[in-house]
């Protein structure tokens, strides 16, 4: 069976959108990846060119740059850009809640990149999606699928809604501290080497390699939190010799000055490898018998601190802060042993965290394992 049974592009187009009484339009700026609810859109009275029609309920598939894996159901009506193809169920054809999930699995992503021509901006045409071969059950059994997507993605959201809890508790429980010192940036760092307060290095494509030293990336760096991709860079032993790479350690903090947002920093945990980072992150290496690296993490991603960066960033195209700027910005800090006790408090807020993400990411991995069954033909129960 091919997706072409099952399924079929909506080709509508409309001159007058407003006139319609549609007022949202979306383009694949607004899709998140593997993400299937559309949660940002533009409207389309401050103008727009698109005019291709779509209706609630049916899928927008980002055919430009399919790796980005971007597929999302519409809970409303509106126009789309031309570089999403508008899918819909063929009635009686596949219990249509189902489809969504197997036009967001990952063996239909790496079909829709492998059928793509062009190469700047490589783009799907639906002919060749209409081609995909997937295998589906009786109907009884694709809706008792569908179910359990659905109930996936409950539960998704439901761990999410907990994340954003967690995150608004562990963002407003700074407390009123006594005795406070105002500290500059660069005077957190130890004062015994002259790479405690250093840029991370400039390494071009040249010198990245399979396995060895790993690249932290500014991508890697959250709002406090590190950020582990799939997207590993690495260089050799010799290249970190030849250029004298300055090596990030586990207990480092490292510090953003690239947006978004600028000056965001997060504590280094240990990754079980040798480390260097990028030219955009600031290595910040403390003074550990003055402050403590958790809490001073903490004060580097408070609303104030972020509105501070961006006060004294420079760039059109994407704003940075310089290394001299950073190092002369000030912060308020308590005795060590106040810094302590509250680096406790938040690591227990932070443990909570850790934990809601790990359980999205194992209700995802599961998720994907079923629907990867379904399709290939295997064994669902």
């Amino acid at each position: 069976m091919k997706l072409g049974d099952v399924a079929r592009e909506v080709k509508i187009t409309i001159n007058n959108p407003l006139e319609e009484g549609l007022e949202r339009y979306v383009g694949l700026e607004h899709l998140d990846p593997q993400e299937l609810k559309i949660q940002r859109w533009g409207n389309i009275a401050d103008g727009v060119t698109f005019n291709k029609k779509f209706c609630a309920g049916q899928i927008l598939f980002g055919r430009r740059r399919a790796y980005q894996k971007k597929a999302a159901v519409a809970d409303f009506d509106g126009i789309c850009s031309g570089d999403i193809t508008v899918i819909e169920a063929i009635e009686g054809a596949i219990v249509p809640e189902l489809l969504p999930y197997i036009i967001q699995s990952d063996s239909f992503f790496e079909y829709a990149v492998s059928e793509s021509a062009g190469s700047l901006s490589p783009r799907v045409k639906w002919k060749h999606l209409a081609e995909y071969e997937l295998s589906l059950p009786d109907k009884d059994t694709q809706r008792k699928i569908a179910e359990l997507m659905q109930a996936f993605d409950e539960s998704v959201e439901a761990h999410c809604n907990t994340v954003l809890a967690l995150r608004a508790i562990y963002s407003s429980s700074r407390i009123a501290f006594t005795d406070c010192t105002t500290v500059t940036i660069k005077d957190l760092a130890r004062p015994d080497t002259d790479k405690s307060f250093i840029d991370g290095d400039w390494i071009e494509a040249e010198y990245l390699s399979k396995k060895g030293i790993r690249l932290i990336q500014t991508g890697n760096i959250g709002i406090n939190e590190f950020i582990d991709k799939n997207d590993q860079k690495w260089i050799s032993e010799a290249t970190f010799d030849l250029l004298r790479c300055t090596e990030v350690e586990p207990g480092d903090i490292l510090i953003c000055r690239l947006a978004d947002p600028v000056g965001r920093a997060c504590v280094i945990p240990d990754l079980g490898t040798k480390m260097i980072t990028a030219v955009d992150c600031t290595i910040l290496k403390i003074d550990k018998s003055k402050y403590d690296a958790d809490f001073i993490a903490y004060l580097l991603n408070t609303d104030e601190w972020l509105a501070l960066c961006k006060r004294f960033s420079r760039g059109s195209t994407r704003q940075r802060i310089t290394r001299s700027a950073l190092g002369d910005l000030t912060i308020q800090v308590p005795s060590i042993d106040e810094q302590r006790a509250f680096a406790k408090k938040i690591a227990i807020i932070k443990d909570a965290l850790l934990a809601e993400q790990a359980a999205i990411e194992k209700i995802k991995a599961l998720k994907k394992e079923t629907i990867t069954k379904l399709i290939s033909g295997g064994d669902t129960q």
